[in-house]
Order: C-alpha cells, then sequence, then structure tokens
C-alpha cells in the first residue's frame, strides 16, 4: 500500500489534528507501513533464556505471597492488633521483592521478545491480589 504525501485525505487530516502537522511535514515522506507481529518463539530457541525465564517466575511468586501476606496479615495486626511493626518487615521486603520483579520483568520482556504492552500488563497484575500467579501460568503456557 503506498500513499502519495500531502494528498489532503483523511490520514493527513488526522495526523495534522493530532500531532499539528502540515501535510507538507517530512514526517509524511517517511512513514512506513506496520509489519506483522512475530510469532511466539519455540521453545528450542529459549533454551537458553531459561534460567532468567524462571528467576522471573519465582520472583513473581515470592512478590505475589509477599502481597498476600502483606494484605492479609500484616496490615490487620497493624490495624486490629496495634502492631505496625508487622507491616514495617513485611512492607520491606515486598518492596525489595517489587523491585526484583520490575527488573526481572525487564528482562523476560527482551528475551521472549515480548511487546511494552505486556510489561504494562506485568506491572497492572501485580498489585491485584493474585494477579503475579495469574501472570505466571499465561507465562507458562506461552513457554509451553
Amino acid at each position: 500500500m503506498e500513499r502519495n504525501a500531502g494528498n489532503g485525505g483523511a490520514d493527513d487530516r488526522l495526523l495534522v489534528a493530532l500531532f499539528h502537522l502540515q501535510p507538507s511535514s517530512t514526517i509524511f515522506n517517511n512513514l512506513q507501513p506496520l509489519q506483522p507481529l512475530q510469532p511466539l518463539q519455540p521453545l528450542q530457541e529459549l533454551m537458553p533464556y531459561t534460567k532468567s525465564i524462571n528467576r522471573f517466575r519465582y520472583v513473581a511468586l515470592a512478590e505475589g505471597i509477599s502481597y498476600l501476606i502483606l494484605l492479609g496479615i500484616a496490615m490487620p495486626l497493624k490495624y486490629f492488633a496495634d502492631m505496625p511493626k508487622a507491616v514495617s518487615v513485611v512492607g520491606m521486603l515486598h518492596g525489595v521483592l517489587f523491585v526484583a520483579f520490575v527488573l526481572s520483568a525487564f528482562d523476560v520482556m527482551g528475551l521472549m521478545k515480548k511487546s511494552f504492552l505486556w510489561l504494562v500488563k506485568a506491572m497492572i497484575v501485580s498489585f491485584i491480589p493474585f494477579g503475579t500467579f495469574w501472570l505466571d501460568k499465561q507465562l507458562k503456557n506461552d513457554i509451553s
């Protein structure tokens, strides 16, 4: 599909409206069509990276467990039993695991050639109780 730059079509009007560009702009001359997404890599290609993928899965599970402990045990101890130290300890552990989760997610995103949208989804589900367990199941299905 070839397009003529500055032909006054709907595409040009949309780009002008969204980005305040003029149809004679050089951006219009350099537009390339989107390439189709590549299928998920076969398992054989991922074998050298299984250590990183497994590390992400373990960190995700540990992060999910720490989140459940924080919400289900430490927070009630703080507010109902007047024991704020529980949140301090479990919260610190959960924070360290969350940082490890984010770093591991970046690693897996690059290794498995996942999209940035996958990374955003991983971050969102990490805030939902049991979300990292669901993410682990999805990743396991992608690998097999």
